[in-house]
């Protein structure tokens, strides 16, 4: 993933015995387009990609989540702590 990562232009950081890594990109490059790259390689490693930060038009581009599982689960849970929808909406994966 370091290897791909620092091939499209991606700083990386991070610790392979916690198996996390961080990525920042320079301003102005193509960022939604290389995170939708880079997830993909990453899902085929087992791993995922989660935007931390990003300027609020980048954003609007991309799912800084990406693919979950058990969003279902997560959206049921979601419903029985707060069934009127106050807390924090839409600002979770999947706008839960």
């Amino acid at each position: 993933m370091v290897a791909h990562a620092s091939g499209v232009g991606v700083h990386v950081r991070g610790s392979a015995g916690v198996g996390v890594l961080y990525g920042s990109l320079p301003a102005g490059q193509g960022a939604p387009e290389t995170v939708e790259a880079l997830r993909g390689t990453c899902a085929a490693l087992g791993g995922s990609l989660v935007v931390l930060d990003a300027p609020a038009t980048t954003k609007a581009r991309l799912d800084v989540w990406g693919p979950v599982t058990g969003l279902d689960l997560m959206r049921r849970v979601k419903h029985e702590f707060d069934p009127t929808g106050v807390l924090s909406p839409g600002r979770f994966v999947g706008g839960i």
